[in-house]
This record gives C-alpha cells, sequence and structure tokens, in this order.
C-alpha cells in the first residue's frame, strides 16, 4: 500500500526534469558538489534492467537559411539554436542532486500523511532517509529519460517565444560558466513541496501554482549567499541581463514547457522498474516495522 502511496507522488517529481530557466537577476545560491547520501541507505535495489534507447531527437530545421525577413518572424519551428538552448539549461541542472531532492520530498509528504508510517518514524527517525536512498536511484534514471523525451517539445516551446538569434544568445548565456553555475544553484535548492501537494491534494492548488511557490521559494532561498560570491564583474553582467528582454521571454517559454501533460509511467518507467522500486519499498518498510 505505502509503495503506490511513493509511486503516486512519483510523477510529480519527474516535472522537475522540465527547464526551471529563471531571470538571470534572480539568481540563487552554491550548489553542493555532490548529493549528501542520506544515512543509513539499505541494500541497492536489485539491478536496473538496461534503459531502452532514448527517442531520437527531432531534428533541427533542414530548412534553407531564413533570409533577414524570416529570421523576424516566430515560426514555432524549432531550429539548431532551440535545441542548444534546451540543451544549456540542461546541462547546468545535475539530475543527481534532484533525484536526490525529489525522493526526499516524496517520501516526506506521504509519511506525514500516513498516521502509520508518522508512528514508524517517530520510533525509527532513519526510516525516512532509508526510504528516499532506496528509490533515489530510480528517480535519476526517469528524470533523465524524461530530459531526453522532453527535448523536441521543449525546442518547440522554445521557437514559439524565441526568435533562432534570440535561442542563440540565450543558449550562449547559460553554456557559460555563470549560467551554468546559476542554473546548478537553482536546481540543487528547488524543493518539490507545492507541486507534490497539487499532487497528493487535488483541488487545494493547481500543479502550476504549485511550481511557482516551489520556485520562488528556492530563488529566495539561493539568493543572498549567490550574490555573495558574484565577483565586479559578474554582478555588472547580471545587472545587464536583468534588464533584457530576451530573458522574459525565455521564462515564459519555460512556463509554458511546465504547464504540459504529467509523462506517464509507461513513457519513462519499464514494468520491471516499476516492479522492483515496489519491491524496495516494500523492503525498506517491512525491514523498519520489525526493527521498531
Amino acid at each position: 500500500m505505502f509503495a503506490k502511496q511513493v509511486l503516486a507522488g512519483l510523477t510529480a517529481a519527474t516535472l522537475i526534469a522540465a527547464p526551471v530557466a529563471a531571470a538571470p537577476a534572480a539568481v540563487p545560491a552554491p550548489l553542493p558538489a555532490a548529493p549528501v547520501a542520506p544515512p543509513q541507505v539499505p541494500p541497492p535495489p536489485p539491478p536496473l534492467p538496461p534503459a531502452p534507447p532514448a527517442p531520437p531527437a527531432p531534428p533541427a530545421s533542414s530548412a534553407s537559411p531564413a533570409s533577414p525577413a524570416q529570421a523576424r518572424t516566430l515560426s514555432g519551428v524549432p531550429a539548431k539554436a532551440h535545441f542548444a538552448l534546451y540543451d544549456a539549461i540542461f546541462s547546468g541542472i545535475d539530475l543527481r542532486v534532484m533525484a536526490h531532492n525529489a525522493a526526499l520530498a516524496v517520501v516526506g509528504q506521504i509519511v506525514k500523511r500516513d498516521p502509520a508510517m508518522v508512528r514508524l518514524e517517530q520510533r525509527r527517525p532513519q526510516f525516512p532517509a532509508r526510504l528516499a536512498g532506496a528509490i533515489e536511484p530510480y528517480f535519476a534514471l526517469w528524470m533523465s529519460r524524461v530530459k531526453l523525451q522532453r527535448r523536441g517539445e521543449g525546442a518547440g516551446i522554445m521557437a514559439r517565444h524565441l526568435l533562432p538569434a534570440e535561442a542563440q544568445r540565450a543558449a550562449d548565456f547559460y553554456a557559460s560558466p555563470l549560467g551554468q553555475r546559476m542554473m546548478g544553484v537553482m536546481a540543487g535548492n528547488l524543493t518539490m513541496d507545492s507541486v507534490l501537494q497539487a499532487k497528493l491534494e487535488p483541488g487545494t492548488i493547481t500543479r502550476a501554482e504549485g511550481q511557482n511557490r516551489d520556485v520562488k521559494r528556492a530563488m529566495i532561498k539561493s539568493l543572498p549567499d549567490f550574490i555573495a560570491t558574484l565577483s565586479p564583474a559578474e554582478r555588472q553582467q547580471i545587472a545587464r541581463l536583468g534588464k533584457d528582454p530576451l530573458f522574459a521571454k525565455v521564462n515564459a517559454a519555460s512556463a509554458e514547457l511546465m504547464r504540459q501533460p504529467d509523462p506517464e509511467f509507461s513513457k519513462f518507467g519499464t514494468p520491471a522498474e516499476m516492479t522492483a522500486i515496489k519491491t524496495a519499498i516494500d523492503q525498506v518498510v517491512t525491514e523498519e516495522l520489525a526493527a521498531s
């Protein structure tokens, strides 16, 4: 039963694989070099079967070079620059960190809603961390697949908001050391509590509201410390970019991507993996109940 509850929160957690490009004027705090391993992690789950081949990314537009007039018109057809922007945003995000945060968030949100699990946590404080450690590898695997599966969709949405030249200029920033650091720290401080609330408590808030709350919370948490790390030149660069209307377009594209329907389990988790994660969850719960 508890395994089903954990899996019910999984789809909401994988939404983080959508770009979370925030305005460069709002930059968050430093990202830890690697995710902190949860204490007393149980024996590793059964080996994961090989991931299915990732679907090929839709090719960049193969049309002949656009004329100056065409280059100033949004076509909605992704060009090479739109794929470059999507890739640049994601290359600054460590999915291991996001999987770690997602596992902790899913477990935390579900445990507190189940009186029996609350009592178990009181007797066995290490229980949530053990359970998160058991499911984290699967989260990391599935998030990586969602990122690949949404690449074409993401580039298409970028093309509805940015011209190829604009997309390339934004990609150049996100691929720069400062842009990579900004996206990394944003992702590292992003929680999923409100997104999970929208999933687990239908009608309380919408998914979009949950995402906005989580992103704003991460920015508020990250901003002061991150700004303190900026050199004078980086501060000037951030100030200029914060006034650049280009990044309002990037934010609008990111918001549209996050409004897309949730990916289905069948599209990123194999039946064998779903069985394995349920087994891993049941094993941890059984062991902790026996030890309590």
